[in-house]
């Protein structure tokens, strides 16, 4: 009897956005630990991108990890134009993936992505899917028109009928795509979000500046406005002259907004790589992190494991995921006083 192939797909499109945000960590921590649990299982490992460039646009070091953990690992790279395999695959249902990756047909396929993608898979492949939040369901969400574009072609509001497991970062986010989808929450997989600990490991070397930071994208949503309104205030105070505002993100419309603030001690920092984003966390006085709305939270989980301060906005998610660490603002309580309290410490420890 001819044995069946099994073959694992990890889907590399999350990847090869340039956007900063929350997704390619957790997408790399995951992908990591689905290949470590699953070592041995499958005869095939495939890691797939896509785009018309030569380049997939992906973390060389990234790859060479995951090639370290499957010696089956296969990179395919296919040069189709998104757009259009994104609008076949919502009104034509084709070609499948397996069929564009060349899979035989007769082996057994389970599919992962990190993020919601346009996708086409055979009906016998199991397929697993990262849902981070659902802010980009809300109708006044501040999303540019092309992210917008982006959702409406995956196909989200079907997800559920056509996905095997959808797995996500805490039991608020279970909740809340559970009502969206009107499913049992216990279908969805709460896959707790992971840090590389090696990367992630408080250097004692570093010392820490007259400076705070955030991070995030730069959207409504994200509460950047209110952090630099805040800090050109909390700059009136005499022992404030030296101290600068850190704000690590991306390009969008909202960051142009931002740019006319021209404030000398505001920092903006784009598309940093992890490392350097390890290092401006630890040589920062505290994290700030004031989102109006998240699914998780991950810039604070990385502050606690560098055994910085966070400053929080009061969100249940928050209290849920990380408990009394963060100094939470509360109604009665402006952002500035939480910076001159954090910044008095500072300054006393200083001496």
């Amino acid at each position: 009897m001819k044995k069946t192939n099994r073959i694992l797909v990890l889907d590399g499109r999350p990847l090869q956005s340039i956007i900063f945000n929350g997704v390619t960590t957790v997408t790399k921590n995951w992908y990591k630990q689905i290949l470590k649990t699953n070592q041995g299982n499958f005869d095939q490992i495939i890691f797939w991108t896509n785009s018309q460039k030569k380049s997939p646009n992906i973390d060389a070091d990234f790859l060479n990890s995951l090639k370290t953990l499957a010696p089956n690992f296969n990179h395919i790279h296919t040069k189709i134009p998104n757009i259009l395999l994104s609008l076949a695959w919502k009104f034509c249902e084709f070609p499948c993936l397996e069929k564009i990756l060349k899979i035989n047909p007769n082996s057994k396929v389970i599919y992962y992505s990190g993020d919601i993608r346009a996708i086409q898979l055979k009906q016998t492949t199991k397929s697993h899917i990262y849902i981070h939040d659902l802010f980009f369901t809300e109708p006044k969400n501040d999303l540019s028109i092309k992210a917008k574009i982006h959702f409406w072609l995956t196909n989200y509001k079907n997800l559920s009928t056509k996905i095997t497991q959808i797995h996500t970062n805490s039991k608020f986010s279970q909740s809340q795509i559970a009502k969206f989808y009107k499913i049992n929450p216990a279908k969805i997989q709460i896959t707790t979000p992971s840090l590389d600990l090696i990367l992630y490991k408080p250097n004692l070397k570093i010392k820490i500046k007259d400076q705070f930071i955030c991070i995030g994208a730069f959207q409504e949503r994200k509460n950047i406005n209110l952090v630099v309104k805040s800090f050109i205030q909390f700059k009136s105070n005499p022992n404030a002259q030296n101290c600068k505002l850190i704000l690590v993100g991306n390009f969008d419309p909202a960051f142009q907004k931002l740019t006319l603030k021209n404030h000398p001690d505001i920092i903006f920092k784009i598309q940093v790589p992890e490392t350097e984003k390890i290092r401006l966390i630890q040589e920062s006085i505290a994290l700030i992190y004031i989102s109006k709305q998240e699914g998780f939270g991950l810039p604070i989980l990385e502050a606690i494991t560098l055994n910085r301060p966070v400053i929080a906005s009061k969100l249940n998610v928050f209290k849920q995921n990380f408990g009394k660490y963060p100094e939470y603002l509360n109604k009665r309580e402006d952002l500035n006083q939480k910076l001159q309290k954090l910044h008095s410490i500072f300054l006393s420890k200083s001496k």
